[in-house]
């Protein structure tokens, strides 16, 4: 056997027959991370040096972290570390030791220990960090422990599903023999526990590199009783990529009948093969959302209500519950303004400063200061989450960015951007490009059911189904969070992000239907309002204060819609599902399953317009109504909602409904789908009709915009009630990613008289009826397109953001100029010919939109 020894790095000496011993010299100069659980109060979340997946799977008690999943359809919990890594191309070696444990019990078919190697630096450590459940590319390698006592090393890059398992989420139901094994180079000695049973162990893995070779050392010790050697392996010849990329802790299950998997305390990473990266800490402050609120009757200087979200982890009962918000003075020294207790289910800090000055830029930071068990501040775990309240532009020019339905998985899973969207690098970056002063998430910011299954149900505790939301939300922060910290951000909630496929809220009332209507069609929340609110506290409560008299429905369900008046613009912000009828109830001849109408012969555009069908709700139209009549404060109006007040969609002819639109074939640029029909989908708003033309009548009264998300499908219409053309304008943003991609090919037969809105338009733009009959002009849309970007999975379904520029002109109709753009994903807006999608820019006069008519300029 080899042995070597390079100064202050390593050892190699032999041992037992066919297996070599790795070990670190003492005083071995390395980046070094221990882990702090000991110091920690019992609680959910590891703390800011982690990630886990998920999030409710794994808890610090005790001073030990624990893994709380133990249930065979979810194997391969993991917990990694963010802010330490392996990094390959020099010689050197690391170390990774942990104290291995378990409650009583037969641990057959469980595993305990590491996973290295997983993604890289070719990939985002944010998407790294998601590995865990299932083998995939870059997904790394397993070192472990079995339940025997055993140990032995495991393949988790290698695919176990056929195409990458379905759209939505991935199978984590896997036998410890599903993982493939090395095939050769790989030596074994020890009997494991034997006889006597299960005992608490040490195990460590110690990797080296030298002269082109690398070696893995996987020993597992007795952590009593003189550290007795249970099992050994050595594996010769190492990939490369194992040396390169994220580490994890593993628990595979747990011991029979247990709720919880396994135990781990003191874990170490050491070594010149490790590198240290603080930066990429996330916590104790995650992320913040924040709107500047002005009031035009208040002196300039003192006009701003800040409203601020600081989204934390979810702390213990012990842990400090304030925060205090500091803004720096023009000394640069920060001063507090306020101060937050912490709310446990929501895992928020809320401020509130009165008084602001709107026209100017404000530096702040959130301080977190943990205590100890004496309740005094621990100075050396003091946090501060820093950015910029920004300034009014005193420009003539306000620039938003509208984004939506944030997919993080959409099938054919690779641990890279190949297989996983999130973090949505390159959406970031290019909305960044196009120096926006307001950032616009019109809704779907989660998926209920997004790379793992949701936590719902009447037997999942409801601090469960709350994690689960908080794990997938937290993906949110991490993507956006550079923006967030330095722009005022307008959020509103849509189905998804209160796990809904669809939703109807109907007032929070769920109502009674014909036999076999499910609870999703029955209307109301299928969550509970504590659920709901919790979602609504993450999501909204940074904005101005509601505008609803009451401030919550019967439920109990809080309501947000309200005005924000910034940077020259008033913008009313609706929840247009929260009190939508659901159309199954409504509309029962029409025999509604998930929103689409299955009776035979039934015309929604002649029959689903029925009394009291309900859509905004009479206080959000009340709302409406007299911000429509306030002309103070702003020189343009712009409405923010989750879906456009039409339904532009089609579907193959006799298909039922929308559960055929994610197979259907993506079709080449230029091509026209022939033989689709105009879709009759109650999720959109363009039913109930009745409702949703007093709705876009209000708009028009105010002569404002709409901005909406939700369809997936990018698109610029123009609304008609009594005739077409008689409205306003609407850009509805494509999807950041997503599974369902809606398109728009009507027969072109069937478009309506009028004039051409380009004379190289495409077919399916111009006057249509949608598929209730409501009047739209279509003006621009962003068709899915087998356009040849990789992946094609994302990029064929035209995924990407809106950007809406508000130009202040006195020559024009109202006194400024609107330009609407969709933008695809992969196109940096500062390339050189880089273009929106197809059809746009569409402009028009802020006046176009209210009582008079014009015609829109499009590209």
């Amino acid at each position: 056997m080899l042995q070597r020894l390079l100064p202050g790095v390593l050892l190699l000496v032999a041992a037992a027959p066919g297996c070599g011993v790795l070990a670190l010299a003492p005083d071995a100069p390395a980046s070094t991370f221990r882990s702090d659980w000991h110091e920690l109060q019992d609680r959910t979340w590891i703390g800011e040096k982690h990630w886990a997946n998920r999030l409710q799977d794994w808890r610090v008690a005790e001073g030990t972290l624990e893994c709380v999943e133990a249930r065979p359809a979810f194997g391969m919990r993991t917990l990694h570390l963010l802010t330490h890594r392996l990094v390959d191309g020099k010689e050197g070696s690391f170390r990774s030791r942990v104290q291995v444990d378990a409650v009583d019990g037969s641990r057959a078919g469980s595993a305990a220990g590491f996973l290295v190697g997983a993604g890289g630096e070719h990939v985002d450590y944010r998407l790294t960090s998601q590995v865990h459940g299932t083998s995939a590319e870059d997904g790394g390698f397993l070192a472990l422990l079995d339940g025997d006592g055993k140990v032995f090393f495991a393949d988790f890059e290698q695919p176990i599903e056929a195409g990458g398992g379905n759209q939505w989420v991935m199978q984590t139901n896997r036998e410890l023999v599903d993982f493939g094994r090395p095939a050769t180079g790989v030596t074994f000695t020890g009997d494991g526990f034997g006889a006597a049973g299960p005992v608490p162990v040490e195990l460590e893995l110690v990797g080296a590199s030298f002269d082109g070779r690398r070696t893995f050392i996987l020993t597992a010790r007795e952590a009593r009783n003189g550290g007795e050697v249970l099992s050994t392996a050595s594996w010769e010849d190492v990939p490369v990529s194992a040396f390169d990329g994220a580490v994890a802790l593993v628990s595979h299950r747990g011991p029979e009948g247990a709720d919880r998997g396994y135990r781990f305390a003191e874990w170490t990473l050491a070594g010149e093969l490790v590198a240290s990266a603080p930066e990429r800490a996330f916590g104790p402050i995650l992320f913040v959302h924040y709107t500047v609120d002005v009031d035009a009757d208040v002196e300039p200087e003192t006009s701003g209500r800040l409203g601020l979200t600081a989204q934390a982890g979810p702390l213990g009962v012990e842990d400090a519950r304030t925060a205090t918000l500091e803004l720096a003075e023009g000394s640069g020294r920060f001063r507090e303004v306020a101060e937050a207790k912490f709310v446990p289910d929501s895992a928020t800090f809320h401020f509130v400063v009165e008084g602001l000055d709107p026209g100017r830029e404000h530096r702040f930071r959130v301080r977190y200061a943990p205590v100890d068990e004496d309740g005094d501040e621990i100075a050396k775990r003091v946090s501060y989450y820093e950015g910029v309240i920004a300034a009014e532009p005193d420009s003539e020019e306000l620039t938003i960015a509208s984004l939506s339905c944030q997919k993080s998985f959409t099938g054919g899973l690779r641990w890279n951007e190949s297989g996983l969207w999130f973090p949505h690098t390159e959406v970031r970056d290019h909305v960044a490009a196009h120096g926006p002063h307001l950032l616009y998430f019109a809704g779907d910011q989660i998926y209920e059911g997004d790379l793992t299954a949701p936590a719902r149900g009447s037997n999942v505790p409801l601090e469960t189904s709350i994690h689960d939301y908080l794990h997938k939300w937290y993906r949110h922060g991490w993507s956006f969070g550079d923006l967030t910290r330095r722009l005022p951000t307008v959020v509103v909630t849509d189905d998804h992000d209160v796990f809904h496929g669809n939703i109807w809220g109907n007032a929070g009332v769920r109502m009674k239907g014909p036999e076999g209507t499910s609870a999703q069609d029955s209307g109301g929340y299928v969550m509970s309002p504590a659920f709901v609110n919790a979602v609504h506290r993450t999501q909204v409560a940074h904005l101005p204060p509601t505008r609803d008299s009451i401030g919550t429905l019967a439920n109990g369900i809080t309501t947000y819609h309200t005005e924000l008046t910034w940077g020259g613009g008033s913008f009313a912000i609706l929840n247009d599902r929260m009190y939508k009828s659901p159309p199954a109830i409504l509309v029962p001849e029409g025999k509604v399953k998930n929103g689409w109408f299955q009776a035979e012969g039934f015309d929604p555009a002649k029959r689903a317009d029925v009394p009291g069908a309900v859509l905004l709700g009479q206080g959000q139209e009340d709302f409406l109504a007299e911000w429509a009549s306030d002309r103070s404060g702003a020189w343009f109006k712009a409405c923010l909602s989750q879906t456009p007040l039409a339904n532009v969609a089609t579907l193959p002819a006799g298909a039922s409904g929308g559960s055929v639109i994610p197979s259907l074939a993506v079709p080449l640029p230029g091509e026209y789908v022939e033989g689709d029909e105009r879709a009759a989908d109650t999720d959109s708003n363009g039913w109930p009709q009745t409702p949703r033309n007093r709705a876009v009548a209000l708009l028009r009264r105010a002569s404002a915009f709409h901005l909406t998300g939700d369809q997936h499908l990018g698109s610029t219409l123009r609304y008609g009630v009594d005739d077409f053309d008689d409205a306003g304008f609407v850009l509805s943003s494509p999807a950041v990613a997503n599974t369902w991609p809606r398109r728009w090919f009507p027969d072109p037969s069937e478009r309506q008289a009028g004039p051409p809105i380009a004379t190289d338009a495409p077919d399916y733009t111009g006057r249509y009826f949608d598929g209730f009959g409501n009047r739209m002009t279509v003006l621009a849309v962003a068709n899915p397109r087998a356009n040849g970007v990789e992946p094609e999975r994302l990029h064929g379904r035209a995924p990407g953001y809106g950007i809406v520029r508000v130009t202040r002109d006195s020559e024009a109709a109202g006194g400024g100029r609107v330009t609407f753009e969709a933008w695809p994903r992969h196109v940096d807006p500062k390339a050189e010919g880089a273009a929106p999608f197809e059809g746009w820019p569409v402009r028009f006069s802020l006046g176009d939109g209210g009582e008079r008519r014009a015609s829109p300029e499009r590209r």
